[in-house]
């Protein structure tokens, strides 16, 4: 038994390997999942619970379909998002806001100030719209 596999352990290796299909760092990883890189090293380590915002964020860093975290837990398989496959506008929205709210909830500052700065951008746009409408 003590060679067999934890859920947590199967998470980890699944994750490096689509991270290497990817061609990408873990740091790109972290970024990308609006979480910070040791999060993301607990997180593979098995240590803490893993929140549904961090989930849905490392499922789009890893370009994998929602609940594919769960599945993996569960004993099954990650659902990749095929290579190229163009998501429509309203999901890319969706996806960009949730990155979006992920770095105004998170731990590091930089990733807070991030949130801000983007929210600012957002409302000076908006500010723009009714002056000239």
């Amino acid at each position: 038994m003590a060679d067999q596999e934890t859920a947590r352990e199967r998470l980890a290796r699944l994750m490096d390997e689509r991270r290497s299909e990817l061609r990408r760092t873990w740091a790109e990883v972290a970024n990308e999942a609006g979480i910070t890189r040791q999060g993301l090293s607990r997180l593979r380590a098995g240590t803490g619970l893993i929140r549904s915002t961090t989930k849905r964020g490392l499922e789009d860093a890893l370009r994998w379909q929602p609940r594919s975290i769960d599945r993996i837990l569960a004993g099954g398989y990650p659902d990749p998002i095929p290579e190229g496959a163009s998501e429509d506008e309203f999901t890319r929205l969706d996806r960009m806001y949730e990155a979006w709210r992920r770095s105004v909830d998170a731990e590091d500052d930089q990733d807070r100030t991030r949130g801000h700065v983007l929210r600012e951008l957002l409302e000076s746009w908006g500010d723009r719209d009714r002056d000239t409408g």
